[in-house]
């Protein structure tokens, strides 16, 4: 059985023209299955074959903008449920970024474009940034692994030091036929996979059809944008769970606090955008306002959400145009929607799994009513 199934994935894998050469990983990014082994390498090689169809060709010259971010990791005390005023507000975010909570800023692009992205890592320990449907050379994946790469400074970046991520967006990266203008997906530090995230390094990374986007990386076809990340942060796998004993809980310092279950269900955190119970700051918008929702997962297998929309539907382009006001997602996957705002008032919007919704995964949004 397990002949036929590698057989299958040799056969799938030599008919798929790739313009990556390299050996790379297919891993499922639950966490737990990931931490058990589901993981694989496969080479992509150029073979020499006769028939062009298995002759690789190089990539195409990309004719849209250099696009440039510049990102930082830093160490701050991040609170969930904060009670006078919001954490964000200390790092400088704005209106129009305040609802991205623990979340790195956007990185946008269109097809055709280059990013080019100068990281400093500001934090005590390495981290990388790693993305998710654009492509990259070896040198710039932002993961170790048995590859057989000898330079992957990207895969980790010691703290102080810098590196400069070079990612392009091919029409392969881009929407689909039926797709909404932009489609989401995820960067998030891969230095090591399990924990980094935990550690609350994650971003939205946003591919949009050549045109969507202004000179500010705004679109042009929506009048709001908003990114939400439902996970359920495991504090037990974060670097940080000894500085935080210590700080918060030090009477635990000398106990065998790992072998306690009470303790340990007490580390999870049922979150959207990192925040808890409604803490959540800026998602408001004006009825007949078209909005494009970003919605996305990342975790472990307990991270199948049902995102529900209280007061508005929505419809979701895929192969066709669904509507809805529930939508489904799990760890690594992340969907665009769009909602026209015509229901004024302040709507809640959670996670249906009654566990999460005790542990807190639930926000609001407004919709103001339109000034004539």
């Amino acid at each position: 059985m397990d002949s036929w199934w590698w057989r299958f994935l040799s056969l799938s894998l030599s008919l798929s023209l790739s313009l990556s050469l390299g050996k790379w990983a297919i891993v499922c990014r639950t966490i737990v299955h990931y931490q058990t082994g589901m993981q694989v390498l496969y080479n992509v090689k150029q073979c020499g074959a006769h028939d062009p169809w298995f002759n690789l060709k190089p990539s195409p010259r990309l004719a849209g903008r250099v696009r440039r971010y510049y990102i930082a990791a830093e160490e701050i005390f991040w609170q969930y449920a904060p009670l006078k005023r919001s954490l964000i507000t200390a790092v400088g975010r704005d209106s129009y970024s305040i609802h991205l909570g623990i979340l790195g800023p956007f990185i946008k692009a269109e097809v055709g474009d280059t990013i080019k992205i100068l990281f400093m890592n500001k934090a005590s320990r390495p981290y990388s940034m790693h993305p998710q449907g654009v492509q990259y050379d070896k040198q710039n994946e932002g993961q170790v692994y048995l590859d057989g790469h000898p330079n992957k400074k990207s895969g980790r970046v010691p703290p102080g030091e810098t590196f400069e991520y070079t990612w392009t967006v091919p029409k392969s990266s881009g929407p689909g036929p039926s797709e909404a203008n932009c489609i989401p997906s995820m960067y998030y530090s891969s230095q090591e996979p399990i924990r980094d995230p935990y550690a609350g390094l994650m971003g939205p990374l946003i591919i949009c059809r050549k045109g969507i986007l202004d000179e500010r990386d705004f679109r042009k076809d929506v009048d709001k944008e908003f990114a939400l990340f439902f996970s359920i942060m495991d504090e037990n796998m974060s670097w940080y769970l000894s500085e935080n004993i210590a700080k918060f809980a030090p009477a635990r310092l000398n106990t065998s606090f790992a072998n306690d279950p009470a303790f340990y269900q007490s580390n999870y955190l049922f979150t959207i955008n990192g925040l808890i119970y409604g803490n959540n700051k800026g998602f408001v918008m004006t009825v007949g306002d078209r909005v494009a929702w970003y919605v996305m997962a990342l975790g472990s297998d307990k991270d199948i959400h049902t995102a529900h929309f209280h007061g508005q539907t929505f419809l979701q382009p895929t192969d066709g145009v669904h509507r809805g006001d529930v939508l489904e997602v799990s760890a690594s996957v992340a969907r665009t929607i769009e909602i026209q705002t015509d229901n004024p008032g302040t709507w809640i919007l959670h996670c249906h799994v009654n566990e999460h919704i005790i542990g807190g995964m639930e926000m609001t949004y407004t919709i103001l009513p339109k000034e004539f």
